[in-house]
C-alpha cells in the first residue's frame, strides 16, 4: 500500500507540477514582455562592426539579423562553419532586400586556442593596425550539461560560458580600446541559483559536487561579475569601452538541449511523461525574437552611451542582480583564477 501511494505521489507530482510551472513562467514572461522597446527602435547601424558569439542559432542569430538589417557589418560565430553558413542565407533572405553584410567564422569558446586562432585571424584583417569594433555580444553559452571538461581541463559551462568569452575579450582589447565598443555579456537570472558563494574556485576542475543547475548558475554568476570588473578597468584606464551584462528572458531555444537529453535516457515509463512536462513548462517561454531585444538594446540604445557597469532585464530594463555580484574582492579574484587558467593552458599547449 505504501509502494502505491507513494508511487501515486510522484505521479500527481510529475503531472501537476510542471503546469504549475507553466503557469508562473507565463506570469512572469508577461510580467517583462513589454511594447516599449522593439526592433524599430534600434538605430541605424550603418559603419559600424559587431561580433556575437554564437550566433547560428536562437537570440544570437536574431542579433545578427537585427544588426545586419540596420546597417553593421557583422561576424556571426559557430562551432560548425556549415551550420553558420546557413544561418546567414536565413539572415540574408530575411532581411532582404536590404545589403546583408554578415560574415561567418568557426568559434568554439570551450577551447581557448581556438579562441586564440578566431581571434588572430580578426586582427589580421586590418594588417598594421588595430580593427575597428563597435559591438561584442558575449552570446554564446552550454546550459546544463552533464559534467565534462573543456579541452583545457576546465568544468564545461564554467569553461564555455565565462572563461572562453573571458579570454576572447582579453584577446581582442586592443580593438575594443580605439573603438570605444560595447561588451554585452549575455548571462540569465539562473546566477540567483548556482552554487552557495557564487563561485566554487576550488573545483572549476573537478566533478566533485557537481550539479547541472549549479554549475551553471555559478557560470552565469561568473558572466555579471566578469563584465563588472570590465567595466571598473575600462573605467580607470578611461578607454571608454562601456561593459554590462543582460537576462534575456525565459526563452525557448536549443540552449536546453541537454535537458531533452537527459529525459531521454530516464526510460521507456518516464520519458514520455516527463517529455510531455518539459513541453508544458517551455510552451510558457518568451519568443526568441523578443529574448534578443534586451541585448541589442543595451548594445545599440544611444541612451546608454558611457552607461557601464549594469544588469538589464527583460524587456531593456535595468535591473539589480545578486548584491554579492557587486563585490569587488569577488570580481577581482575571479579576474586573477581565470589568467591563471588561461596562463596554464597556455603553458600545457607550449611544453
Amino acid at each position: 500500500n505504501r509502494l502505491l501511494l507513494a508511487s501515486f505521489v510522484v505521479a500527481v507530482g510529475i503531472v501537476v507540477v510542471p503546469v504549475l510551472l507553466s503557469w508562473y513562467f507565463r506570469g512572469w514572461v508577461a510580467k517583462y514582455d513589454s511594447p516599449v522597446y522593439t526592433f524599430d527602435h534600434i538605430p541605424d547601424q550603418t559603419g559600424k562592426v559587431a561580433i556575437v558569439t554564437g550566433s547560428n542559432t536562437g537570440i544570437g542569430k536574431v542579433t545578427v539579423r537585427e544588426l545586419a538589417r540596420k546597417g553593421a557589418r557583422v561576424i556571426l560565430t559557430s562551432r560548425s562553419i556549415a551550420k553558420g553558413e546557413q544561418a546567414k542565407k536565413d539572415i540574408c533572405a530575411a532581411i532582404a532586400p536590404s545589403p546583408c553584410n554578415v560574415d561567418v567564422k568557426q568559434l568554439d569558446l570551450s577551447s581557448l586556442a581556438n579562441v586564440e586562432a578566431f581571434a588572430n585571424d580578426f586582427k589580421a584583417s586590418s594588417p598594421g593596425g588595430v580593427p575597428q569594433l563597435d559591438i561584442l555580444v558575449l552570446n554564446a553559452g552550454v546550459m546544463m550539461c552533464p559534467y565534462t571538461e573543456t579541452e583545457d581541463g576546465v568544468e564545461m559551462q564554467f569553461g564555455t560560458n565565462h572563461l572562453g568569452h573571458f579570454h576572447l575579450v582579453q584577446e581582442l582589447l586592443p580593438a575594443l580600446e580605439e573603438s570605444h565598443a560595447r561588451v554585452v555579456t549575455v548571462s540569465s537570472n539562473a546566477h540567483e541559483m548556482g552554487y552557495s558563494g557564487g563561485i566554487r574556485f576550488n573545483q572549476l576542475t573537478s566533478s566533485e559536487g557537481y550539479s547541472i543547475d549549479g554549475a551553471y548558475g555559478q557560470s552565469k554568476f561568473a558572466n555579471i561579475l566578469f563584465s563588472n570588473e570590465l567595466a571598473h578597468r575600462a573605467q580607470a584606464a578611461g578607454t571608454g569601452l562601456t561593459a554590462n551584462a543582460v537576462h534575456p528572458g525565459f526563452i525557448n531555444t536549443d540552449l536546453g538541449r541537454h535537458l531533452e537529453d537527459g529525459i531521454s535516457s530516464t526510460g521507456a515509463y518516464l520519458a514520455p511523461v516527463l517529455g510531455l512536462a518539459h513541453k508544458w513548462v517551455f510552451s510558457a517561454a518568451m519568443e526568441t525574437d523578443s529574448g534578443a531585444l534586451t541585448q541589442l538594446y543595451v548594445a545599440t540604445a544611444p541612451e546608454l552611451k558611457g552607461v557601464t557597469g549594469k544588469y538589464f532585464q527583460p524587456i531593456a530594463k535595468l535591473a539589480t542582480p545578486l548584491s554579492l555580484t557587486n563585490d569587488r574582492a569577488l570580481q577581482q579574484k575571479l579576474w586573477a583564477v581565470s589568467e591563471d587558467l588561461v596562463s596554464a593552458s597556455k603553458q600545457r599547449r607550449n611544453a
